[in-house]
């Protein structure tokens, strides 16, 4: 092999972020065998050579043509994904990164038998006022106030545990409500609190405790209004995917949904992120599913050949509960 092809095969290598180790484990080769290729000591066969060009998103003509320069890589134009009616594009500064797109036209002069996956965010423009009221300043205040002017520090505190209270109301209040008002009504929360109240103003700890056994008897009781508030406003009806073949309507309610993605090798960039996933992720709890992510194991020696190396993987390529 010349060394015009050595040297393109390094440049290659290098531009789409792989080490001699990682290409050589895609490829189900050896670290010396991709060694020898670039230092023009060996000629790769038909077969890896086809192996190559997959890798790289690039055809034979296109490996081989040393005279063209390097062609940058790109993501595969064979999904268009997009997020609030705006397509999702690649970020050539920063391997496979995807980012918001502005371009429409760009993004519909693709192929027209592409496949689509839309995912619609509804979000106001606008906050409402009252989320963006400063209530633990106010709590914060009143408590100062109460405490300097009547000296009620104590059980003045109480005021601070209204704080977790009051945004889970005023968020149904001013959001989409697709569940019933008493699904994010924080009945736990508010248990809590009086049980402090009635203990510490009036110290009636017994029998206040009593309290807490209404929690287990509330939310089951929650959850059956909530189906029936979701069927009446159309919330279980399922959501729009549009593939092909046209749109489809999939009813996420209370069924586990994978979403299968590829968490990627260390040290390779050529992935989804893990803030995109959690994107889909939170589509599909806002429709009562139970979302989780899922990747299949390799053939080839890498280090997704088995499950726990692939899960930690996925944990050091950003993927975890918190992430997701």
């Amino acid at each position: 092999m010349n060394i015009e092809i050595a040297n393109r095969l390094v440049q290659l290598r290098k531009q789409h972020g792989y080490s001699q180790d990682e290409l050589a484990a895609r490829l189900g080769l050896s670290r010396q065998a991709v060694s020898k290729w670039e230092r023009a000591e060996a000629s790769p066969d038909t077969d890896n050579l086809i192996m190559l060009s997959r890798v790289y998103g690039i055809s034979l003509d296109e490996l081989l043509r040393t005279e063209d320069p390097i062609p940058e890589p790109e993501p595969d134009k064979g999904v268009k994904v997009t997020i609030n009616g705006k397509p999702v594009r690649f970020n050539k500064e920063d391997g496979f990164y995807f980012s918001y797109g502005d371009d429409d036209e760009e993004y519909e002069s693709g192929d027209s038998d592409s496949k689509k996956f839309e995912i619609k965010c509804d979000k106001n423009e606008e906050k409402s006022p009252w989320l963006m009221f400063p209530y633990p300043v106010f709590v914060s205040i009143l408590y100062l106030g109460l405490g300097f002017a009547f000296n009620l520090w104590h059980p003045g505190w109480l005021l601070f545990l209204t704080i977790p209270i009051y945004y889970p109301i005023v968020n149904w209040f001013t959001g989409k409500r697709n569940h019933c008002f008493w699904r994010s009504f924080p009945f736990a929360m508010i248990v809590t609190l009086a049980f402090l109240a009635i203990g510490c103003i009036w110290g009636y700890w017994h029998p206040a405790w009593a309290l807490f056994l209404l929690i287990p008897i509330y939310y089951p009781m929650v959850k059956v209004i909530d189906r029936s508030y979701r069927r009446k406003f159309g919330y279980t009806n399922g959501s729009t995917v549009r593939v092909a073949s046209g749109p489809v309507k999939i009813d996420f309610d209370g069924k586990f949904v994978a979403i299968k993605l590829h968490f990627g090798e260390l040290g390779n960039l050529s992935f989804l992120r893990a803030n995109y996933a959690k994107v889909v992720a939170d589509f599909v709890k806002e429709r009562g599913g139970k979302p989780f992510l899922t990747d299949c194991n390799t053939l080839y020696v890498g280090s997704r050949k088995n499950a726990l190396e692939h899960m930690d993987t996925a944990y050091l390529n950003g993927y975890s509960p918190f992430s997701t």
